[in-house]
């Protein structure tokens, strides 16, 4: 897999884990997932969405050069509205 492949999967992998955090809200809110269970997995989901941003960043930065990532940032809440997903 060569570098563009690989940062294509990245963000790939990026929107996944965001849209995972917004299944996690959703079970939580409608009580499918207690609060104990709810914040172990909602901050693994975090955690992973991190790294994720990080790696993509990094990413960005060897294949793209410093100046094209400057708008990519992570959100310090994220809280996806259903039509991010339709």
């Amino acid at each position: 897999m060569n570098g563009k492949d690989f940062r294509s999967k990245s963000y790939i992998a990026l929107k996944e884990a965001r849209e995972s955090l917004y299944w996690i809200e959703l079970l939580h809110r409608n009580n499918y997932l207690d609060d104990k269970q709810y914040t172990s997995i909602h901050g693994d989901c975090e955690e992973l969405v991190k790294i994720l941003v990080a790696r993509c960043k990094k990413l960005d930065q060897e294949l793209l050069g410093p100046k094209n990532n400057s708008d990519f940032s992570l959100p310090t809440s994220f809280s996806p509205k259903t039509s991010d997903f339709a």
